[in-house]
């Protein structure tokens, strides 16, 4: 039973970890693009992207609405994200 538990806590921490890095690489991407890197269109990239997305937004969306972005000058600074870092630094620590 003890061999079970920690398995699941190992592959639960893998998976943390993963996100850890699948939140780093989203808001790399998202700087690039705001620094106008072009969004494509199609083909691999695209998958990738729609890929990315689909894994932080369901969890980045409703922590916006928790709180909302800081409006500096033109431009919003969404601390969203930060907050899911926080969020999965507790998890990584409680778990891991």
């Amino acid at each position: 039973m003890i061999a079970a538990e920690s398995a699941v806590l190992e592959v639960l921490c893998i998976a943390l970890n993963v996100y850890r890095w699948v939140l780093i690489a989203y808001v790399l991407l998202s700087w690039a693009f705001a620094f106008g890197m072009r969004r494509p269109y199609s083909g691999p990239g695209r998958t990738l992207l729609d890929a990315l997305d689909s894994a932080v937004l369901p969890v980045v969306r409703p922590l916006g609405r928790l709180v909302p972005p800081i409006r500096i000058g033109g431009m919003g600074l969404d601390l969203s994200v930060l907050l899911a870092f926080v969020i999965l630094s507790v998890l990584i620590a409680a778990v891991c």
